[in-house]
This record gives structure tokens, sequence and C-alpha cells, in this order.
């Protein structure tokens, strides 16, 4: 189905990687995995995704890398929405509301994470309309 929404899942964790492609392909997503960070770019580029599952650790390029490439070439990647997956608890210099602000980062979400709540983030960002 040509209107289906394209997921990319940026995780370097491949069995979580794995579940979360599983779980949204059965929620009707198209989903295009990547573990490292020049693997996601180069998807970006071939696929242009409607949402990116962004792992702010990567092994060869960190999440935030790919925030500035997007921003500074959507003719390039697309202009996706993005919601980013850490398992760090900021406190001190918490990047949430500049990366909001200066990426347009929809939503993060610290590991682990609850998967029927990212679900419904992910529905809200696409207004029902997945």
């Amino acid at each position: 189905m040509s209107d289906q929404k394209k997921v990319l899942v940026v995780e370097d964790d491949k069995p979580l990687r794995e579940l979360l492609a599983m779980r949204l392909e059965s929620q009707k997503y198209t989903v295009f995995s990547a573990e490292t960070g020049q693997e996601a770019l180069a998807l970006m580029k071939e696929n242009k995704p409607d949402l990116i599952l962004l792992d702010v650790n990567l092994p060869d390029i960190l999440g935030v890398d790919i925030l500035d490439a997007i921003k500074a070439s959507s003719a390039e990647y697309g202009n996706p929405k993005i919601i980013v997956l850490t398992g760090i608890a900021y406190s001190i210099d918490d990047p949430k509301e500049r990366w909001k602000k200066e990426y347009g980062v929809a939503d993060f979400m610290t590991k682990p994470f609850d998967y029927e709540v990212l679900l419904r983030k992910i529905e809200t960002i696409f207004g029902g309309d997945s």
C-alpha cells in the first residue's frame, strides 16, 4: 500500500531493533532498520522516512550528528518526524528542549520504554492516519 507511513528504526541493540521493526510492521508501517548512523543516513536518502526512531548513542556517530545532517539537508534526507530513544537519564544539561527547538524532535523516550506508549506517540505524530 503506497500510503503506508515509512519508519526508520536506528538502534544498535539488535534485539530491540528487530523487536521494534516486527511490532511496527504488525501495525502496517513500512519499516527500515539501521544499526549505525552511516547506514541510517544512506537509508534516509533512499527512502525518505516519515518518522525516525533514533538512538542517541550509535557505534559510529552520535544521534545528534544525524539530526545535524537532516537539518543541513532536508532535500537529501527528507523532513521526518523524530522520536529520540535514549538509555541516558538526563539531568544536568538536558538536551530535550534544545533539540525540540533546534531540530524539531517530536518526542523523547528513555529506555527501557513501554511499547504501547511509544505506539501511542507514533499514532499522535501521524494524527491517526497511519
